[in-house]
């Protein structure tokens, strides 16, 4: 029998007693480290400190070592592959634009700050197998979440010893099969590696933006399931080493041909981009001009043809034994393509823009005229004068519920002046959001309805003034919008004022006897007995006319008229009914009433009534003031004579053919058509929107309510669209998961309430959701939250990073490239009580606390904020009980202030931000509390000689260094 210490030994008998002695050998995996091949070597130099010790020395240099020896043995040759992606990791590391450095304006964050290579520098150094199982960890992150992944590297690992096993119980094994069945990789170990490559993946993805687009897009117009056939390990293994050995071969620049999608996941993983020839109806080649991939390397990819409506791209299904605690193992199906990525938070509006239309059915077919309506909206609303940019209530009210018009409307601009690649991007978000996340905002029974309720004829005028009414019911009539030939009707309508009737022309008629066309009006004019009301001897001063008229409103009305509107303004005697007759058994269908335009002495001859018997003087001060330029355009339509000649169509009945009875088109009976309902398109309501047709206010109140209650879910879920805007303009460089549009934003629970102003925790509760794409905390779990770590960002407090006596808005955040090292979401956790350095006896003698001398020295400038995980960890509950892997975990973690590398103390900035009392503190004043932290104002109000005496403030000594400060003077210091 073989020695077992004979380690050269390659091949043992497999008799028991050499298995049993050899079971219990161990073996450091994490104490061996090899050179990173040259390729690689500039990827290292751009790790930060934390990063590259982790890398290879730390947990993430155990793991690689452990899984790269577990699976080193089947794993194919790929020296092509692993050349290339050295080279590919080593130039996205180098970029200075998705790898920064820490610097000094990252403040105690900087240690963190960084692209995430870790676990490709761990495999780099690892040795056989390690860059291979990385590769294959990055197509696990690529496909799968992260608890899912971190299911599959579980049941994977079992499954391979399970293999080796088998191996050990033949006639003969290698000592290599002895000594990788004893390693033990912990879960958080795997989900951490997963956790690295996710946030590489993040970084490479925005680093190669163009081909990755490219790829994707190919991905997208082909329907290419992974074979799952056998078993679990088998079609792992299967996938990986397929995926490894084509592109190996590609990269050799060997022509490959594919129907399978294990390549196109293998390239959308490693960032590799090889020439393409897309075989549909007709070929398609695609040129990437990947410099990494040696010319011949062509993919030639059999497409499959997409059935309509079908989702399309690269699946990968399996069931998951290790996801959950107990039960069956969860069948899971994933996909790959460009809608299935991480986007910019752009594109989450555009997806919202798509939702809030898609109930709109075929008006809203042409996204020009979609894109033109809401930019009018916009411009309506913030461009008015009525709504400028000085503070008001008005104002506020607008922004506060309209601020997301603004953000539809920006969209829309880019994309009217967009090129055409820009624009049918854009186009597939909006159609994205319009067929699968229409409950983005609501579930379509509260949607508003088309064109927010505008495009129907009824609602539209109801938010119009009378003029405006009239004005577009005659410019419907013109349209031919009705398919009726209206030439001879009449306009009947009551005024908003008074509620009288009155009537307009539809077309422009001939007055004066010749061929001057104008619009003409009748309203009701003179009392009963005219001849009664001569006989007064009060006269209107500056008029030629009797005195009762100082008390009929229709004289006003009539020259209002003719001087705003330019018609030719006729009157009707009161006797004059124009009754509306309701037919019997149609009291629900107006479209049955009729009335009749009677003729004879109804019609008041205003012969002798002209705009020149009233002075100028009397004119402008009626309530609408006459112009002089007004009474000449009465003078040209000779107003009152021409209005008083006879309605052509005078002694006909008229029945209503469109709107209302009090507001609407009646035709002669004879030439009646029945009329279905009207609906206004885009390029009407576009146009009188930008001709400001509606009241802004009227029309605010309209689109904020949709004909419903404020608090509507499609009207919050709008409002909260915008807040996350807001949230997210201070944030250029994150993006956000598109899965979150799968959740109802009004059921968001960081929603501000009230109309409160948006909080710290609101503003962090936010970004969870929509980084995680489905994560929705409660503010009030995150009052001592600092920061976020997720992927390949960090979103902290705008606060850690300003200067205490100029705050940032208090829900401003930052976010920075890098992470800490952890799978999930981590919630970076301030303690209350903190450690501060204490004053030993060996530094009394440099305290001096010297009297201040009012010169303002800077001696802290070697200190600086440094943040740390104090090791605190804590899951927390969302929901998934059974869930093996936690999703959101609080991490304890202190900022820390050291002077030239000394610890001084830790420091707790929310408790501080939270009690910073602002004060103007004048000499002599007594408004200070001693309990409280304060910020004294940026400038001081003193004059030089107040400013010199601070002796009101009691003696004050200098704190010239940390263990002054430390060590406190017995009154006020400086």
């Amino acid at each position: 029998m073989a020695s077992i210490g004979k380690f050269g030994l390659s091949v043992l008998s497999g008799v028991q007693e050499t298995t049993v002695a050899l079971a219990n050998m161990s073996f450091d995996f994490a104490m061996v480290k090899i050179e990173a091949p040259v390729e690689y070597q500039r990827l290292g130099a751009q790790l930060s400190i934390k990063r590259k010790h982790d890398a290879e020395e730390g947990s993430a240099h155990a793991t690689a070592r452990k899984l790269g020896a577990l699976f080193s043995k089947d794993l194919p040759n790929i020296p092509y592959l692993a050349e290339a992606y050295g080279l590919r990791v080593s130039e996205i590391a180098e970029s200075p634009r998705y790898n920064p450095r820490g610097s000094d304006s990252d403040g105690p964050l900087a240690g963190f700050v960084g692209a995430d290579g870790t676990s490709i520098w761990a495999a780099a150094t690892s040795g056989k197998g390690a860059l291979a199982v990385h590769l294959l960890a990055c197509m696990l992150a690529r496909m799968w979440s992260g608890p899912e992944a971190t299911s599959i590297w579980s049941e994977l690992v079992v499954a391979r010893k399970a293999v080796l096993q088998e191996e050990l119980r033949g006639k003969e094994f290698s000592i290599d099969t002895v000594t990788t069945m004893k390693i033990e990789v912990s879960r958080t170990s795997l989900a951490e590696w997963d956790a690295s490559a996710r946030s590489w993946l993040r970084t490479a993805d925005t680093a190669k933006k163009l081909q990755q687009t490219q790829l994707l897009l190919v991905v997208d117009k082909n329907d290419l399931a992974l074979e799952t056939g056998a078993g679990f390990y088998t079609n792992v293994m299967r996938i990986w080493t397929k995926a490894m050995v084509t592109v190996d071969n590609l990269v050799a620049g060997v022509a490959q041909s594919v129907q399978s999608g294990e390549v196109l996941l293998g390239l959308s993983s490693w960032h590799l981009y090889p020439d393409m020839s897309v075989l549909s109806f007709e070929v398609k080649n695609i040129v990437q001009n990947d410099n990494l991939v040696i010319k011949g390397g062509l993919l030639t990819i059999g497409q499959r043809i997409i059935t309509l409506g079908q989702d399309s791209g690269v699946f990968w299904s399996m069931p998951l034994a290790h996801l959950r605690y107990y039960g069956k193992p969860v069948f899971s199906q994933r996909s790959i393509g460009s809608k299935s990525s991480r986007v910019s938070f752009d594109k989450i509006v555009l997806v919202g823009l798509g939702s809030a239309i898609s109930t709109w059915g075929v008006q809203a077919r042409n996204l020009d005229d979609i894109a033109k309506f809401f930019l009018a909206m916009s411009d309506f609303f913030f461009k008015t004068s009525n709504y400028s940019n000085n503070a008001s209530d008005d104002n506020y009210k607008t922004e506060r519920l309209l601020g997301w018009l603004r953000d539809f409307a920006a969209q829309a601009y880019t994309y009217l002046h967009g090129t055409q690649p820009l624009r049918e991007e854009m186009s597939r978000y909006i159609a994205l959001g319009r067929r699968r996340y229409g409950t983005f905002l609501a579930k379509e029974p509260e949607h508003a309805p088309p064109l927010f309720g505008l495009s129907n004829l009824t609602t539209y005028l109801s938010k119009l003034n009378v003029e405006s009414q009239i004005d577009t019911l005659r410019s419907i009539a013109v349209s031919g919008k009705t398919g009726v030939n209206l030439e001879g009707a009449i306009i009947r309508y009551r005024t908003s004022t008074t509620s009288k009737v009155e009537f307009a022309s539809v077309y422009p008629q001939a007055i004066s006897g010749g061929t001057q066309l104008c619009h003409r009006r009748w309203i009701f004019g003179f009392p009963e007995r005219l001849s009664n009301h001569y006989d007064s001897k009060s006269d209107i001063p500056g008029t030629s006319l009797p005195g009762w008229m100082n008390q009929e409103t229709w004289i006003e009305r009539s020259i209002n008229i003719m001087a705003y509107s330019g018609e030719a303004c006729g009157f009707l005697s009161p006797d004059y009914k124009s009754m509306v007759h309701i037919l019997p058994g149609f009291v629900n269908e107006p479209k049955r009433s009729t009335f009749e335009w009677l003729s004879g002495d109804e019609e008041f001859e205003a012969e002798g009534l002209a705009v020149d018997d009233f002075s100028l003087e009397y004119l402008q001060r009626l309530p609408n003031r006459v112009t002089e330029d007004q009474i000449s355009r009465i003078r040209r339509i000779a107003g009152w004579q021409s209005g008083s000649l006879p309605h052509r169509y005078s002694g006909l009945q008229y029945r209503l053919i469109l709107g209302t009875l009090d507001l609407g088109i009646w035709q002669p009976i004879d030439a009646w058509q029945e009329v279905g309902d009207v609906m206004l398109d885009f390029e009407f309501l576009t146009s009188a929107i930008t001709r400001r047709k509606i009241e802004p206010k009227i029309l605010l109140n309209h689109i904020s309510t949709i004909g419903m209650r404020q608090e509507s879910s499609y009207v919050r879920s709008l409002g909260l669209l915008h807040v996350a805007s807001k949230i997210y303009t201070s944030l250029p460089s994150a993006d956000v998961d598109l899965s979150v549009a799968s959740i109802p934003l009004h059921t968001s629970k960081w929603a501000p309430i009230d109309n409160a102003q948006l909080s710290r925790q609101q503003a962090l509760a936010c970004v969870a959701m929509f980084e995680s794409g489905s994560v929705n905390l409660d503010p009030e779990q995150l009052n001592d939250i600092l920061a976020i770590s997720s992927g390949n960002s960090m979103y902290a407090l705008e606060c850690l990073f300003c200067d205490p006596f100029s705050p940032p808005p208090v829900w401003k955040l930052r976010c920075l490239v890098g992470n800490i090292g952890k799978p999930g979401l981590a919630l970076l956790m301030s303690p209350r009580d903190t450690v501060v350095q204490t004053p030993d006896l060996n530094t009394w003698e440099m305290v001096n606390h010297v009297d201040y001398d009012g010169k303002l020295e800077n001696n802290f400038q070697g200190t600086s904020l440094h943040l740390s995980l104090t090791g605190y960890e804590h899951a927390l509950n969302i929901g998934r009980y059974d869930a093996r892997d936690k999703e959101v975990f609080y991490l304890g973690a202190v900022i820390s202030a050291y002077h030239q590398g000394v610890w001084m103390a830790d420091i707790d900035i929310l408790t501080l931000l939270r009690n910073l009392v602002p004060i103007q503190l004048p000499v002599g004043g007594d408004n200070w509390q001693a309990s409280a932290c304060h910020r004294l104002p940026l400038k001081c109000q003193h004059v030089q000689a107040a400013s010199d005496n601070f002796s009101a403030l009691d003696p004050l000594s200098a704190i010239d260094s940390w263990l002054e400060f430390l060590d406190p003077p017995m009154n006020m210091g400086v």
